[in-house]
């Protein structure tokens, strides 16, 4: 089966549990309060739990040589988002501008390429995408931070306070393991491996019940949502595919950056937003739409990049 098929299949799992989550917050069984809890459980535990577990494999010196390629690679591509993410000043409104960057610059990687990447090559495939998830953790606690700030200062000790949180922890705690070939005992590791399993479903209901919270249909009657969604999942993957094109990386290196780079919006940009009721809707606005899209434009993208780095 070829790996656009297997991405599609994945996708449309995916799109499933989603339609999960958006059926149980309209029946009531999910309310907004419930939502926040679930987003902050992924967030905090299952996610970084996710990342901790996909250490545990043996020890390469090519997966090292990889993961630092792919590192570099992946910093590379949000400062290429940083630059991109100026097409978004054509005919902006100034107060919804930075919501608007941050949201081109920064991907789901974490939640939504993860399944992706487990589902196609393993532990293998998320031991790759930590590149992803370093280089988003390295941007938005930095460069993310202060865009959205307003001109707020924050001081030194507040931004690494930030920094430092249970993602960045476990990537750092597995990859130390990992170099060190050090593991922990069986009962910790499959405790670890059980709330581990729970990311698919769980972030695909938490996202299922943002959707449900919005009108979808009138998200395509909005042209800036829509132009700013479509920079996101169309025009900077490919950018990403034809920057990587000459390359001729590890095949699963290539396909873990194309991924996180193609999936939609971080939640973030919602969390990052709440300082103002109008951001917020327009944060929720273009976090829907780039995800409603992302059911199309990822197997797309994945496929088009088997096509042109003549993988099967």
């Amino acid at each position: 089966m070829g790996i656009g098929r297997i991405v599609f299949n994945q996708v449309l799992v995916m799109s499933l549990l989603i339609g999960v989550g958006f059926l149980l917050y309209k029946i009531r069984l999910i309310s907004r309060e419930t939502n926040l809890q679930l987003t902050n459980l992924v967030q905090y535990v299952v996610n970084p739990l996710l990342v901790l577990s996909s250490f545990r494999m043996e020890y390469s010196r090519e997966y090292v040589r990889n993961f630092i390629i792919g590192l570099l690679a992946a910093s590379l591509f949000h400062l290429l988002a940083v630059f991109v993410s100026h097409l978004a000043r054509y005919r902006c409104d100034a107060q919804l501008l930075p919501v608007e960057r941050f949201g081109i610059i920064f991907t789901n990687s974490g939640f939504m390429a993860a399944p992706i990447m487990l589902s196609l090559y393993g532990n293998l495939g998320l031991f790759y995408n930590n590149t992803c998830v370093i280089a988003f953790q390295l941007f938005v606690w930095t460069f993310g931070i202060s865009l959205m700030s307003d001109g707020r200062k924050r001081s030194f000790l507040m931004k690494l306070r930030l920094f430092v949180n249970p993602m960045i922890i476990c990537v750092f705690l597995g990859l130390g393991m990992y170099l060190l070939r050090l593991s922990f005992p069986d009962p910790i590791q499959k405790s670890v491996e059980f709330i581990a399993g729970m990311n698919t479903p769980l972030a695909m209901l938490v996202s299922g019940a943002y959707l449900a919270q919005g009108n979808l249909f009138s998200l395509f009657r909005k042209p800036r949502v829509l132009w700013i969604s479509c920079i996101r999942m169309i025009l900077f993957p490919l950018l990403v595919i034809f920057m990587l094109l000459p390359l001729h990386l590890d095949q699963t290196l290539s396909f873990s950056l194309v991924i996180a780079m193609s999936v939609p919006m971080a939640s973030s940009v919602i969390f990052f937003s709440k300082n103002s009721e109008i951001r917020t809707e327009h944060a929720s606005d273009l976090f829907t739409l780039s995800t409603i899209l992302g059911l199309i434009t990822i197997p797309c993208m994945v496929s088009l990049a088997a096509r042109l780095f003549f993988y099967p």
